[in-house]
């Protein structure tokens, strides 16, 4: 009986021997071809140890069953069956993680004849509003007047018309809310050169407002996220650019910093219509209108809007232009 149990032991030792040897070579990193599975067949009538390790998946059954990927499992068994094998590698793990990334998320913008105009009007505007709108009050103070009405127009028509719409604006429809917008900033235009002395402090506002917008477009989805302390931040440097275009001795330099950056701002924009690449929507998704955007407030999770490298480029020529 004694020589039985010796000769189990020995037999038992003899596959654990084995067994480890087995998940050290799988164990070890290797290009060498994958290796058919080892089997040892070990009988014992003792409680037995048997050490795993890492990366190795054994298989034991008979009373006792277990498949674990882990160190010092303890078997009590009549009988079992170990087997060793490598998981054979997939094309899933062996690619690279870039290959999980999502595909970018981008706003598939068309030119038609509705942006096209909308680009020509902000450019023929934008331009002598920078270069020159410092030194022609009259036409500063017009221009002023043309985006405060049409900006009104546009976020009432967005508002009210756009989203809720039933259906997505016609390209026809959409060149009629242009026009309305048009018609509604020469109103502004002309309303603004008729009480001068007031809305002559306007262009300071629009200078503090444009700026405000211009910062807020540094970080996908925008620097301030809550719609509040978003308005909160565009009306407070309005008002600061106001204020400062009250004081004679600031007025000058006022009237020359907003022009510029509202010059800028509105000649890049006009820019954009032609290059899509998504500024200008970028502005209108700052305003608050995130919803106009399902492509992005309806992702499944939402994403924020994001910025792209011609972006980037269009917000520093903006910089550039204001400060030339």
């Amino acid at each position: 009986m004694n020589l039985r149990f010796l000769l189990t032991g020995l037999t038992a030792l003899v596959g654990l021997t084995r067994a480890q040897s087995s998940s050290s070579s799988v164990a070890a990193p290797s290009n060498s071809p994958q290796v058919a599975p080892t089997v040892t067949f070990v009988e014992t009538l003792l409680p037995t140890t048997i050490p795993f390790n890492i990366g190795t998946t054994f298989t034991v059954s008979g009373r006792a069953q277990a498949s674990s990927i882990v160190s010092g499992v303890v078997f009590t068994a009549t009988s079992y069956i170990m087997e060793t094998y490598t998981p054979t590698p997939t094309a899933n793990a062996a690619a690279s993680p870039t290959s999980t990334e999502p595909p970018s998320i981008h706003l598939e913008t068309k030119v038609n004849g509705a942006f096209a105009v909308a680009g020509i009007l902000l450019i023929l505007t934008g331009l002598p509003m920078t270069f020159w709108g410092h030194k022609n009050r009259w036409s500063s103070i017009f221009l002023i007047g043309f985006y405060t009405f049409a900006l009104t127009c546009i976020v009432l028509i967005i508002r009210f018309g756009v989203l809720q719409g039933v259906k997505p604006p016609t390209v026809k429809l959409e060149g009629l809310f242009l026009l309305a917008s048009a018609v509604a900033g020469i109103i502004g235009g002309a309303i603004f050169i008729f009480f001068w002395k007031g809305t002559r402090y306007f262009v300071g506002a629009w200078g503090g407002f444009a700026f405000a917008l211009w910062i807020e477009c540094f970080k996908a989805g925008g620097i301030i996220k809550p719609i509040g302390f978003r308005w909160f931040f565009y009306i407070g440097f309005g008002m600061i650019g106001f204020v400062a275009c009250t004081f004679p001795k600031t007025h000058y330099p006022v009237m020359l910093i907003s022009t510029a950056i509202v010059g800028a701002t509105s000649f890049i924009l006009g820019v954009d219509c032609f290059t899509t690449a998504g500024l200008k929507e970028f502005y209108v998704w700052n305003l608050g209108f995130t919803s106009l955007f399902p492509t992005f407030s309806q992702h499944d999770p939402p994403i924020q809007y994001p910025i792209s490298q011609i972006m980037v480029i269009e917000l520093g020529l903006v910089g550039a232009i204001a400060i030339m």
